[in-house]
């Protein structure tokens, strides 16, 4: 026999059924942000990653581009959120973690004594915040 409490409960498990699996994927997706952070962290440059760069860095080049970018990052992995890139700030690069920190110091060592710039930039603004950061070598030519 249909009732009204019937449907009332039926409708009730539902919504319950539908919080349990939002929660669950929540939750995974948290999981996955975790652990990319984590692998982002404790990343270490490896010689092939050096050879990439440098690579890239040529054709774009070749290519008359004047930067190019390595990577990006969600701001969040940055020790201050990416505040201090995001406005600029002295000493920024003091924010970077990581795999970007290792990039830093890889242009500190080998790019920078070459001419090369470095920078990094807010690149997008989900929700007008600040989302991911992209990591940039740059250089200057002369006019021919």
């Amino acid at each position: 026999m249909l009732t009204l409490e019937s449907l009332l409960a039926e409708r009730a498990a539902q919504r319950q059924a539908k919080l349990t699996e939002q929660r669950a994927l929540l939750q995974q997706v948290q999981q996955e942000q975790d652990e990319r952070r984590r692998r982002f962290e404790s990343y270490l440059l490896t010689e092939e990653d050096a050879a990439k760069i440098q690579s890239r860095i040529r054709k774009a080049f070749a290519d008359n581009e004047q930067e190019v970018m390595l990577g990006s990052f969600p701001s969040d992995f940055c020790a201050d959120g990416g505040r201090r890139i995001n406005h600029a700030l002295p000493d920024w690069e003091e924010s970077l973690i990581g795999a970007a920190k290792q990039v830093h110091e890889f242009w500190k060592r080998e790019l920078n004594p070459g001419g090369f710039g470095f920078s990094a930039r807010i690149i997008n603004y989900p929700d007008g915040m600040p989302g991911d950061v992209g990591l940039f070598i740059t250089w200057h030519t002369r006019k021919e």
